[in-house]
């Protein structure tokens, strides 16, 4: 049986970032350059700067820099109390209106096969990408999607 706990969260303070539109962003493998430029000019508080951020000499630290700031300035604060947190999400196709509803939780992970099965192919060079993001920041920015 798959083990969840809830988790202390960070999220965006909203009293300091009040247009949510201007800071979400797509995942970090379908950002294209252009429109990693484009999310960056929408606020200096857009989330693509920890996931994708500048590689100007250690792209990681870079990422660690700016989640520490942002959490000093009580632009990212942490929730008082640990939460399972629902969300939903909603798409649309030529002709559909799709919403899906999941929720994000700390998981116990298990040996390969066991409870948990592997849901996508993920390129070695990306998964060594995000392990040294998560590594290096203390921190996931990613959700992987479970069913």
């Amino acid at each position: 049986m798959v083990e969840i706990k809830p988790l202390y969260g960070l999220t965006y303070n909203r009293g300091k970032i009040r247009d949510f539109s201007k800071v979400i962003t797509p995942p970090n493998d379908v950002i294209s350059k252009d429109e990693k430029d484009k999310l960056e000019h929408k606020s200096e508080f857009n989330f693509v700067n920890l996931i994708l951020p500048e590689s100007n000499g250690n792209k990681y630290q870079n990422s660690a820099k700016i989640f520490k700031e942002w959490q000093d300035k009580g632009i990212l604060i942490k929730d008082k109390e640990k939460t399972i947190y629902l969300y939903s999400q909603e798409y649309k196709t030529n002709v559909n209106t799709f919403t899906r509803i999941g929720f994000i939780s700390l998981i116990k992970l298990e040996e390969l096969g066991k409870g948990v099965l592997p849901h996508e192919k993920i390129l070695e060079k990306d998964l060594k990408d995000r392990i040294k993001l998560i590594s290096t920041t203390k921190a996931n920015f990613g959700v992987p999607f479970l069913l």
